[in-house]
């Protein structure tokens, strides 16, 4: 399908994007997908919007995404379907502000929020919306619905241990990597002349340094 659909003029995707969506869900109006201009994605309105003053009109105004024609469609269907349509993993909100606007992005497989931006990772294939879908676990349980606030406190303050611990040892490991090569280039020089003692006084220095 992603092939077929690469192979269309942008314009050709944006009707057949427009032809892929399904009636809206308020009026059972058609979608209308237009081109917002250069660059700049394509909008996407309820076809009776126009008339949303008369009776037969609808609220469904016009919405702008960026990205490919198919991401209208996508965003469009999510919000109008009933269900998922076949084949499509149905994703969840950004995890980051809460929307429900979270698209494909363009010949990825990564998935982007619309309105704050966040993106998904991006990996080979067709796993961008699991991956996207996956949420942490929750935190340790009292046993009464609730989180329990020692046990958790606990678990955070074990992962920042490691993660110090993690960053101490990295330090030291680059302040005696710094000291060997600084001691290994001041051998170079003789020990009375200004680049010898210039070294040793950032070996001084580095040796002395907190990690």
């Amino acid at each position: 399908m992603s092939d077929a659909r690469d192979q269309l003029s942008p314009h050709e995707q944006m009707l057949d994007a427009q032809a892929g969506c399904v009636p809206c869900k308020l009026c059972g109006g058609a979608a209308v997908v237009t081109d917002a201009g250069s660059g700049a994605g394509y909008h996407v309105r309820c076809g009776n919007s126009v008339n949303f003053r008369q009776s037969e009109g609808c609220l469904i105004d016009e919405r702008s995404l960026s990205g490919w024609a198919y991401n209208i469609m996508d965003w469009w269907n999510r919000l109008h379907g009933e269900a998922p349509l076949a084949g499509v993993v149905a994703l969840l909100p950004c995890p980051f502000c809460g929307s429900a606007d979270a698209v494909l992005v363009p010949q990825t497989s990564m998935v982007e929020c619309i309105d704050c931006g966040a993106i998904g990772p991006g990996v080979e294939g067709d796993d961008g919306a699991m991956l996207w879908n996956t949420r942490p676990a929750s935190p340790p349980s009292s046993g009464h619905g609730l989180a329990d606030p020692v046990a958790w406190e606990q678990e955070v303050g074990s992962v920042a241990d490691t993660i110090a611990s993690q960053v101490r040892e990295f330090r030291e490991g680059m302040r005696s990597a710094i000291l060997r090569d600084l001691g290994a280039d001041q051998k170079r020089y003789n020990e009375h002349s200004p680049t010898h003692r210039a070294f040793g006084f950032c070996i001084d220095i580095a040796a002395k340094a907190e990690v």
